[in-house]
């Protein structure tokens, strides 16, 4: 099946591969950079949504289908990145390894927002403190829609159309209470608080 592809969409993905680069170069010449994750996660919900339809329309959704494909998309640029991190930190640093090993499972399973979240690990602090990896917890984030993902798309299957909006606006609205309430910190590494960037683009 031919996948979904846009010079819209590669457009957007440049610019949030831009605004993010330019937000950790030094003096942050864009204080702004870091909502290049939001696009990166909107375009995620968009295509995520779009290709579960169509593969629902061409009697191809499953959950093991499903899973598998973000799998091979995903985990083989993951583990060739995290060797190639880790083995570059070995070199310039022995000590550093050290560190990585409570770090490592929530890189390779998909919760480092949280583990960040419970050592304390700022994203807005100095990029190298707690964590090594720090820039991997929007990967994490990305998984665990993933893994909910299908589970709400049967759901909605099963709703009619005005319920679907009400279900809808009612993660947005919660979604949005969290970014408002928790610390910056926290509400930017949020599973929940994140809901917003992936959901809102399915109305």
């Amino acid at each position: 099946m031919k996948k979904i592809y846009s010079k819209e969409i590669d457009c957007f993905r440049g610019i949030a591969v831009l605004a993010v680069i330019f937000y950790h170069l030094p003096n942050s010449l864009l204080p702004g950079g870091l909502q290049g994750v939001t696009i990166f996660f909107v375009v995620s919900g968009f295509l995520m949504a779009k290709n579960t339809i169509r593969d629902e329309k061409n009697r191809q959704f499953s959950f093991l289908h499903f899973y598998y494909k973000r799998i091979k998309r995903i985990y083989p640029f993951l583990l060739f990145s995290l060797v190639v991190f880790i083995f570059i930190l070995g070199i310039s640093n022995i000590r550093l390894i050290g560190n990585i090993r409570s770090e490592l499972p929530s890189l390779i399973f998909g919760y480092n927002n949280w583990w960040q979240l419970n050592q304390g690990v700022s994203y807005f602090d100095s990029y190298f403190n707690a964590s090594l990896f720090k820039h991997y917890w929007s990967l994490s984030v990305e998984l665990q829609f993933y893994l909910i993902w299908p589970f709400l798309f049967i759901v909605i299957k099963r709703m009619r159309r005005k319920q679907v909006f009400y279900l809808i606006y009612t993660l947005i609205f919660v979604s949005i209470l969290f970014s408002l309430f928790l610390p910056s910190t926290k509400a930017y590494y949020h599973t929940i608080a994140k809901l917003f960037d992936y959901v809102h683009i399915i109305v």
